[in-house]
């Protein structure tokens, strides 16, 4: 006996009533899913990283195309400025504090020479 339009209609809200409550009463399998699927998103993210910190140190260039490559020229030209912008002002504060140890030294010198 062929089901009628209406009645498929029917059996199908019931399915989806009945089958679909248990997701609905599930909310662990749902925050299992989305948990998993942030776990994914942060391991593509992290081997992600880890290609380009290779990238960075040299290392897996081959895919890389010309564009690509000058870019990472450019970051690593970048960060060695900084490097050695952050050096020099090392270097400045140290020989600072030497010159005020030196003075004080000399101050000190020139009152014992009095005594």
């Amino acid at each position: 006996m062929p089901l009628c339009h209406s009645m498929l209609k029917t059996l199908e809200r019931y399915q989806k009533c009945s089958y679909g409550s248990l997701e609905v009463n599930n909310p662990g399998k749902e925050i299992e899913q989305s948990s998993y699927r942030e776990y994914l998103k942060l391991k593509s993210k992290y081997d992600s990283l880890q290609r380009y910190q290779r990238q960075l140190l040299g290392d897996d260039l081959g895919p890389l195309n010309i564009n690509d490559l000058e870019h990472i020229e450019h970051q690593l030209e970048t960060s060695l400025k900084d490097i050695r912008s952050t050096r020099t002002q090392v270097m400045l504060d140290q020989l600072s504090d030497l010159q005020a140890k030196e003075k004080m030294m000399l101050d000190a010198n020139k009152a014992l020479e009095r005594k």
